[in-house]
């Protein structure tokens, strides 16, 4: 109303104009202080969505490792660079367990979340028991052996359980 009309026409030496420089410090420390819980609020939600997409990378990452194990396993019986390939599926193994023990306990630094649930604990027990069947063929040739034909099958039949437990983990986040 008209305190606005004075305050654009420049009449900064009102009655109004000086209530608002009184009011200013303190309602801008009031938006201040706000603006600063809003601010806290969304951080505290943005961390926590981050670490639901970080631990739902990891989980869908499994899938992919044991695919990668399996196809080192087959250039090392096809003869090729194995020496590179075997070295290549020690550091799968390895990322594979990590990851494994970031999903059953959470894992502060990896952004890796605790299980939500029973149904998550479940289904992750389930990943590491067809795991633990799954790296049985692969002892043998990470100490230096070539895999035979047979243990190529299993690999390749405990590969595709395996995929799909960890397929079924990632859809538990995504629900």
């Amino acid at each position: 109303g008209a305190a606005i009309r004075q305050l654009l026409a420049g009449d900064l030496h009102s009655v109004v104009m000086a209530q608002a420089l009184r009011l200013n410090g303190p309602m801008a420390t009031q938006a201040d202080e706000s603006l600063q819980r809003i601010i806290e609020v969304h951080r505290g939600a943005m961390k926590a969505r981050q670490k639901m997409l970080s631990t739902v990378d990891v989980a869908s990452r499994q899938a992919l490792l044991v695919q990668r194990a399996a196809k080192e396993m087959c250039y090392i019986s096809l003869d090729i660079n194995q020496q590179a390939m075997r070295s290549d599926l020690a550091e799968t193994v390895a990322l594979f367990e990590t990851s494994m023990t970031a999903l059953e306990y959470g894992d502060y630094d990896m952004a890796v979340i605790d299980p939500p649930s029973l149904a998550f604990l479940a289904k992750i027990a389930q990943l590491r028991d067809a795991w633990a069947a799954f790296r049985v063929p692969l002892e043998g040739t990470l100490d230096g052996g070539v895999p035979s034909p047979e243990e190529l099958a299993l690999v390749e039949e405990l590969n595709r359980g395996l995929a799909q437990t960890a397929t079924e983990l990632v859809a538990l986040y995504l629900e």
